[in-house]
């Protein structure tokens, strides 16, 4: 139970970030990239690894990182973008983690 959790927390929360990442050309949300014990230093766009493979290949006691190395992608974590993303896209996604856990929770102990 505890691994289902891990991962569907992990993928939730990341699946919501890359939600919340305005588009406007469509660049920085498609650069976004999962890495597991270390971050990734890599700008390409569309990496070849997905949220869900990436948490899926892991295992508890990993560190389980997702970046978006592009120079602007810290300007619109800040809330450059007033319109589509004024509290950012991490930020906002972190402070909802007690309830993505608490509901990965529930859905384990119901075997969902």
């Amino acid at each position: 139970m505890t691994e289902k959790v891990f991962k569907g927390t992990t993928i939730g929360l990341f699946n919501k970030v890359v939600q919340r990442t305005p588009v406007e050309t469509g660049r920085l949300r498609n650069s976004w990239q999962p890495s597991v014990n270390s971050p990734s230093d890599s700008t390409k766009e569309g990496g070849s690894n997905t949220i869900e493979t990436t948490v899926l290949g892991s295992k508890i006691g990993d560190k389980i990182y997702i970046t978006n190395n592009l120079p602007y992608a810290k300007e619109i974590e800040g809330g450059s973008s007033r319109t589509k993303a004024p509290q950012g896209m991490v930020a906002v996604t972190v402070a909802e983690y007690q309830s993505v856990f608490k509901g990965n929770v529930i859905n384990a102990k119901r075997g969902k």
